[in-house]
């Protein structure tokens, strides 16, 4: 009895990049894109505007991000966006258990 083997390919844990970015970046690139078509469209420097800007904003993330994980501008928008302590420590329960036998008295 042989036993079967198959090939295994070595890029499966590869990025996708479209253009050098990430589809995350690319997709918000063209919601802000798409966001300011609508609300520039009757403008004389519509197309300047429309694609200009996310032209300026795609060269910037293609440029700023080298280097950088996955899913960074994301990550980036929710540290600045929610309120709250960040600590890589874990969280400390002394405190809370001092002051809790102390009110109980």
């Amino acid at each position: 009895m042989s036993l079967e083997t198959s090939t295994v390919h070595k890029n499966l844990d590869t990025d996708v990049k479209i253009f050098g970015l990430d589809a995350q970046d690319l997709l918000f690139i063209l919601l802000v894109s798409m966001v300011l078509n609508f609300l520039f469209s009757g403008l004389p420097f519509t197309e300047f505007i429309v694609f200009g800007i996310p032209g300026i904003l795609s060269m910037g993330l293609y440029f700023g991000k080298k280097g950088k994980p996955k899913g960074y501008l994301f990550d980036l928008f929710r540290f600045y966006l929610t309120p709250g302590h960040y600590s890589a420590a874990e969280k400390v329960t002394i405190r809370s258990s001092f002051y809790a036998k102390r009110s109980s008295k």
